[in-house]
């Protein structure tokens, strides 16, 4: 069936694609940090925060979101956080220290220290 030049060449090459990969390949999966299964439920709280850490380093923050173990904050800029900071969000009275688990340009995934 012909659909237009332009479309027949796109879908012949992504036809010749597929079939470029050996039989027994397993099927192509994304990974996203936003499909992991959690331990714990995380709600969304938009609180404006800040992330300290030792040395006098000190950067605001929008937390996302948070659950029992830990937050989702998004940084004031693309920032390099060391590997455990103090999260402080003074509207709940809140201040934990935390363990760095993820970081992406300026987005941060911390988990609560014990």
């Amino acid at each position: 069936m012909a659909f237009g030049k332009k479309l027949d060449s796109r879908l012949s090459a992504l036809t010749r694609a597929s079939r470029a990969q050996p039989a027994d390949a397993p099927p192509p999966t994304a990974l996203s940090r936003k499909r992991v299964k959690r331990a714990e439920e995380r709600r969304s709280t938009y609180k404006f925060g800040r992330v300290r850490w030792h040395g006098g380093g000190d950067l605001a923050c929008i937390v996302q979101d948070m659950s029992r173990g830990g937050a989702r904050v998004k940084l004031q800029g693309a920032y390099v956080l060391p590997p455990t900071v103090v999260l402080s969000i003074a509207e709940m009275a809140f201040r934990r220290e935390c363990q760095v688990r993820w970081q992406d340009n300026d987005e941060a995934g911390l988990a609560f220290q014990q």
